[in-house]
């Protein structure tokens, strides 16, 4: 099996259902890898437990369900939450884990479906690329949790403006389905409009019209929702704007944390860039100006859909930094800077700068850059290493809590002990 699937690796487009499965397989081991205690002794993760969860079981899933949150709509959790009440509670955090894990590995079976074989004839760069993407570091807040996955759903959702249109049924409805999944589970539709309205104007598909259509009435009414509720829930903590933040927090964040891992730039963190001396602000300064050279050569050289999908990283960026929910009592830009902090919001930025370092790699006319770009994949492997296993979270014995809630009288509260620390679900027992 494993060599029938390496034949067909030569022409991804000849990769059947069976083939598939199998690597929507692989892929759940290694993410479970990383982190077995999501299957384990699966745990609520902050929102959606706090919020999804509980809101559904306390207000019913139908005044649930269309509520706003952080200022738009986030129609995936509710959904989620909607299915699980129809499930035993102890069950709900598995279904929680597992649906997010389904979400994180559909981009790798979309990847590899041959729908993108006009970026590239190799099936090679799909392949690494689908490694790393799976072993990306320094993304610990968007692992197996249903409140992060809108971030892979712009992703699937920016993957369908540029893929190759279809003929069958199944494809176009696939396409629909994402777009209008991905718009109504969070604000980045806003960001997806521009570039597909680029990306039909450049190919004049019809199919991708329809899309077009699609993404400019989902990001009026998501625009509509930001316009009327955001004001009062985002924080309105200043930013800390400078230009020595805004280079700390590419080049740390982004360009380090890609290559290095987590581990590496908290190490190097603590071991000297924290000091801010002449020494850091230069290290700070050259991984700084190393990404830009690799976005830079890989915009100007790469084909269209890469190009899109880096404006789509810098949009993600622009917006992660001028809008963001870190803290409410510290200027904003000066925690982000640390390593560790808000690593939902460097998670689409980090896989643009890993795309434009395999475009690197990948060249064949510029060996300086070929060499730059196998040199820091070289690098990268370590840092993944040196991130692969993700600690667990602290248990607290869910299944316990459960049964001592299922003793509650009808009416009354309980405070469920969720994960991170000091999070808790309340729920009024029916």
């Amino acid at each position: 099996m494993f060599k029938n699937l390496i034949s067909k690796f030569k022409n991804i487009s000849e990769l059947n259902w069976c083939h598939h499965v199998l690597i929507f397989g692989i892929c759940f081991l290694f993410i479970i890898s990383r982190r077995i205690d999501v299957v384990l002794y699966s745990q609520f993760w902050a929102e959606d437990g706090a919020v999804w969860f509980a809101q559904a079981y306390n207000l019913g899933i139908l005044k649930s369900f269309f509520l706003p949150h952080t200022g738009y709509l986030q129609t995936f959790s509710r959904i989620i939450a909607s299915f699980s009440q129809f499930l035993p509670l102890v069950w709900v955090p598995l279904f929680y884990n597992l649906s997010a894990i389904f979400i994180k590995i559909l981009p790798i079976n979309f990847l590899l479906s041959g729908r993108f074989s006009h970026v590239s004839k190799k099936y090679s760069p799909f392949v690494l690329l689908s490694f790393v993407y799976l072993m990306l570091p320094n993304t610990t807040e968007v692992f197996a949790n249903v409140t992060n996955t809108h971030w892979y759903l712009s992703l699937l959702a920016f993957m369908v403006i540029v893929a190759k249109p279809t003929k069958t049924w199944l494809g176009k409805f696939f396409d629909i389905f994402i777009i209008t999944l991905s718009s109504f589970s969070g604000p980045f539709v806003i960001l997806l409009l521009p570039l597909a309205f680029i990306y039909w104007y450049k190919k004049r598909y019809k199919e991708k019209l329809v899309v077009l259509i699609l993404l400019t009435f989902f990001s009026l009414l998501q625009g509509l929702l930001i316009f009327l509720t955001a004001s009062g829930v985002r924080s309105s903590m200043d930013l800390g704007f400078s230009l020595g933040f805004l280079i700390k927090i590419i080049s740390g964040q982004i360009f380090t944390a890609s290559i290095f891992g987590f581990n590496g730039f908290a190490n190097l963190y603590n071991l000297f860039l924290y000091k801010m001396d002449f020494l850091s602000k230069f290290v700070y300064l050259i991984i700084f100006l190393f990404g830009l050279f690799s976005l830079g050569f890989t915009l100007l050289k790469a084909k269209l859909e890469i190009k899109l999908f880096l404006v789509f990283s810098f949009l993600v960026l622009s917006a992660s930094l001028f809008s963001p929910m870190v803290s409410v009592t510290e200027l904003q830009w000066q925690v982000m800077s640390l390593p560790g902090a808000a690593t939902r919001y460097w998670f689409i930025p980090m896989l643009g700068f890993v795309v434009s370092i395999f475009y690197l790699a990948f060249q064949k006319k510029y060996k300086f850059a070929r060499f730059l770009g196998f040199s820091v994949i070289i690098i990268m492997s370590i840092g993944i290493m040196w991130d692969w296993v993700i600690p667990s979270w602290k248990n607290f014995n869910f299944s316990n809590q459960v049964e001592e809630f299922s003793h509650v009288e009808v009416g009354e509260e309980y405070s469920f002990f969720i994960q991170p620390e000091g999070w808790q679900m309340k729920l009024i027992k029916k």
